[in-house]
């Protein structure tokens, strides 16, 4: 009995040895921010940044609302920089998420680290990362948005407004999912749809593999979400 105890253990530790190092091996090479978005980020005297191991954080010094962002899946949190800046100009505390192994679902829940319980919350989460955001909404009633760019939930988030952005040209995001994923949505959440824009400029790092091609460039599409979801977020 003891062997064979002592044989399980082996096998157990063998297969979380192996699924790590797969982990590690699908992580390799994430996607990067391309260079040329340092070129549209523009520096505002009123925002302070911060950055460390597991955070990159715009801070508007009148800011009236808070903002998670969580990368999708191998990409950089860097890539969402763009985005978070502007949004941090329009007088918004955001925070940019870096997850392990550039992979959000493995330690997803420490995200919400970066709620804060003295405003309203808003959390946007980018394919890989939406699922993990949609997790983090559910199970948190400290949410008050959930944006999902280019992606579903897995359960239910009913109880949290919700904006769906897609791409016309988007090859990643499962579509068969994404319709079926609408049963956990409130009655009243808002979809819209990006015309010409695809999977890979939700971020700003370049082509997916796999993906559709854009027919717009990324600042055009970053600027389109960007406006919706302050849109979307107005009652602020």
């Amino acid at each position: 009995m003891k062997k064979r105890i002592i044989r399980v253990l082996k096998i157990i530790a063998f297969l979380i040895v192996a699924l790590i190092g797969l982990l590690v091996v699908y992580s390799i090479n994430p996607y990067k921010a391309s260079d040329d978005m340092k070129d549209y980020i523009v520096e505002d005297s009123n925002v302070d940044y911060y950055e460390d191991f597991n955070q990159i954080t715009y801070e508007h010094e009148d800011a009236i609302a808070n903002i998670i962002i969580i990368p999708g899946g191998k990409v950089k949190a860097e890539a969402y920089k763009y985005m978070a800046s502007r949004l941090a100009q329009m007088h918004y505390k955001v925070t940019i998420y870096k997850p392990l192994l550039n992979l959000s679902i493995l330690t997803g829940k420490s995200a919400d680290q970066f709620i804060d319980p003295n405003m309203e919350n808003i959390i946007i989460g980018h394919s890989l990362g939406g699922v993990t955001a949609s997790m983090i909404a559910s199970d948190n009633t400290n949410i008050d948005y959930l944006i999902l760019l280019g992606s579903y939930s897995t359960v239910d988030i009913s109880s949290v407004s919700v904006l769906l952005i897609t791409a016309e040209n988007d090859l990643i995001l499962n579509q068969e999912n994404y319709e079926k994923s609408k049963v956990f949505l409130p009655d009243d959440h808002v979809e819209y749809e990006i015309i010409g824009g695809n999977h890979g400029q939700f971020g700003w790092y370049g082509n997916q593999n796999k993906d559709g091609e854009a027919s717009i460039d990324v600042k055009e599409q970053q600027d389109t979400i960007i406006s919706q979801i302050l849109h979307f977020i107005e009652p602020l």
